[in-house]
């Protein structure tokens, strides 16, 4: 049973490692040539631009690392309808729609129209090493479970 594609794996694989390099500030090359630059991580983000080039959320950097220059880099969350940042990630990746939502929008109730700003701020607290590790057991697993990589504000042991 595979739950992405091999190429998908490639690409998640390659944010894993950024994101356990601290998501330092980059310079996004394909194919030897500087295409962009990548100046940091925000879950809540889906790719925003800054001084320095884009700040992103895990869908974003799939989408960065592949020259993405959708509207999504006009500042939009994830979940917007103006973002093109999810269902880009989503067909990069060869991932379910399932699959997606938890890994990119976690704890997100999509029978629910609205995002609380109280989830928005918890999104932003997700350091890069949690986002990986939650990524290197998706890819060992098929399962994504934030909860196991990060301890959610407000909630008791």
């Amino acid at each position: 049973m595979s739950f992405i594609t091999e190429e998908g794996r490639k690409r998640l694989e390659r944010v894993a490692v950024w994101l356990e390099n601290g998501a330092k500030h980059i310079v996004v090359e394909k194919d030897g040539t500087p295409v962009g630059i990548i100046s940091g991580f925000d879950m809540k983000e889906g790719i925003v631009r800054d001084d320095c080039g884009t700040v992103c959320c895990i869908a974003g950097a799939v989408c960065q690392f592949e020259d993405f220059d959708g509207d999504a880099q006009m500042g939009h969350p994830v979940v917007s309808f103006h973002a093109d940042v999810f269902p880009t990630a989503v067909k990069l990746l060869g991932i379910s729609q399932k699959d997606a939502r938890a890994l990119f929008t976690p704890r997100l109730d999509y029978n629910d129209a609205s995002l609380s700003e109280e989830l928005t701020r918890q999104w932003g607290m997700i350091y890069p090493e949690a986002a990986a590790r939650v990524i290197r057991h998706y890819l060992a697993t098929g399962e994504v479970d934030w909860d196991k990589f990060f301890e959610w504000e407000g909630e008791e042991e």
